[in-house]
């Protein structure tokens, strides 16, 4: 569901707010809402339901192949340190990026890692994320039928009719050039409204994402494109998909950010091979 305090800001533990990528009123969280100042919205993205624990156990040389679903700790690290920077509960804290001055984060922690500078728009990293519906009681369910691997989500993108998804075309995640599968995916002229609250002014909700241990699920709305890179990957002896995304207010905000995301999802470095 949509909040109506015109920011896209993720509630943790909160299964009735649907985590959205919303153009008009906010950027990818748990809802979309209009902006009552004319005033650009600012994005941040919460989608767990963890609370924080202590730092990863793991040790330094590889990530636990339990995680992210054993894993805890969430954090929000704020203005990010230009230059390198590796994360404290993201796969074990254990991806480190190379971040552009002025940049931000909003979320660390064992499914999410993001950064973004100023305005509504920012890059994500994800793990194991999977198709997802609210049921009639406002709880999040995976889709049905749909294989957890690079070229099962894509399908389903793909098939989706309330999407407006491009031509997947090779790509690569980090120094490791995990092969990744990459479109961009928009709302369809056509879409249906999937949910009840959300605000005039966005017309059109539609749900597409969660994660393990997650009771809040990510979504898109109006103007707003993702560019979403898909990897399947191996770490600490199992099989796992890898996730990067670009996600923006409009095409204008998305052109503006490119150059730098880009090259923040060429420099992640983390102990995972591809699968």
């Amino acid at each position: 569901m949509c909040p109506k305090d015109g920011v896209i800001a993720g509630v943790i533990g909160n299964a009735k707010l649907l985590t959205a990528l919303c153009a008009l009123g906010a950027l990818l969280a748990t809802g979309c809402s209009g902006s009552s100042n004319g005033a650009e919205p600012t994005p941040t993205v919460s989608v767990a339901t963890s609370s924080p624990g202590p730092t990863p156990t793991a040790p330094l040389s590889g990530i636990r192949g339990c995680s992210p679903e054993c894993a805890t700790g969430i954090t929000n690290p704020g203005a990010l340190p230009a230059g390198s920077y590796t994360t404290t509960y993201f796969l074990d804290g254990q991806l480190t990026l190379d971040i552009p001055p002025g940049w931000k984060s909003t979320e660390d922690q064992p499914v999410e890692f993001n950064a973004q500078p100023r305005g509504p728009h920012r890059v994500v990293f994800w793990v194991d994320p999977f198709p997802a519906r609210f049921d009639e009681d406002g709880i999040v369910r995976p889709i049905p039928g749909v294989p957890r691997t690079a070229a099962g989500e894509l399908g389903w993108f793909e098939a989706n009719p309330d999407l407006d998804v491009s031509k997947p075309r090779r790509g690569t995640i980090g120094v490791m050039d995990l092969p990744a599968s990459v479109i961009d995916v928009a709302i369809a002229p056509d879409a249906k409204n999937e949910d009840p609250d959300c605000p005039k002014e966005l017309k059109v909700c539609v749900t597409l994402l969660s994660w393990p241990n997650v009771q809040d699920a990510l979504g898109i709305a109006a103007t707003e494109t993702m560019r979403l890179y898909l990897a399947d990957v191996r770490y600490g002896g199992k099989k796992h998909l890898f996730a990067a995304a670009i996600q923006a207010f409009d095409q204008a905000q998305f052109a503006s950010l490119l150059d730098d995301a880009e090259r923040v999802i060429a420099s992640a470095e983390a102990p995972i091979k591809a699968a």
